[in-house]
């Protein structure tokens, strides 16, 4: 990610989401994701913080139990160079 955004021009929230999903997809991920970027056009050294949430079903588990499905959340951080 960093080779697509360190051209010096400021990147919005909108462009990040995008890409993330954009991987998620190719990945084959299932299900629907959110993605939350933080701090992606601060200063030098401040930290840079992309989430991701979704909802998992357990295949067998959720049927079987009734159970609500989880939110799996994921996060990366980083500092500004």
């Amino acid at each position: 990610m960093a080779s697509l955004f360190n051209d010096g021009n400021d990147i919005t929230e909108l462009e990040v989401q995008t890409y993330v999903l954009n991987i998620l997809q190719q990945a084959g991920f299932p299900g629907e994701a959110s993605v939350e970027a933080n701090g992606i056009n601060g200063s030098a050294g401040d930290l840079v913080t992309v989430s991701i949430e979704s909802p998992y079903e357990f295949p067998v588990l959720t049927p079987l139990l009734g159970i609500s499905p989880v939110n799996l959340t994921a996060a990366t951080v980083a500092r500004q160079e």
